[in-house]
């Protein structure tokens, strides 16, 4: 029965190590999404920025001012697919964290049935072992 016990101790501690494996991808997938979406306010405050400054400007101010805003805009829309993608990742990882966090409670489940199993044999078998002696009773 020992056996058992040991066994559902070294599945709990594979289960343990998934789990921190898990919760450490989730937060990578959580600190990836905060990165893109800092990335994205820096561009939109870099956009609005680039307004018209008061005074006499040129032309050529006038249209690199242009250019720019153009710019940014096109980057912030092409960022909006891999915050997506990394918002999908980050969803399926939040799940492989779940899925292996309920493998992890059913092991340590598994592990204390096995205890008490275990225990409760080693109470029978010592119990079993005791000698049995009939008490005599004695009238007075």
């Amino acid at each position: 029965m020992r056996r058992l016990s040991e066994r559902a101790t070294r599945i709990v501690r594979v289960r343990a190590i998934e789990h921190r494996v898990a919760a450490t991808r989730q937060a990578a997938a959580e600190r990836r999404i905060t990165e893109l979406l800092g990335i994205a306010s820096r561009l939109s405050t870099l956009r609005s920025g680039l307004g018209m400054s008061e005074g006499a400007t040129d032309g050529q101010a006038l249209n690199s001012m242009s250019e720019m805003i153009q710019r940014l805009r096109r980057a912030e829309r092409d960022l909006a697919r891999p915050i997506s993608q990394a918002e999908a990742h980050h969803q399926h990882v939040f799940a492989v964290r779940l899925a292996a966090r309920s493998r992890e409670d059913g092991a340590e489940r598994l592990r204390d049935k096995a205890a008490a199993a275990e225990e409760a044999a080693a109470a029978l078998r010592e119990g079993s072992s005791r000698i049995s002696r009939k008490t005599s009773r004695r009238r007075p």
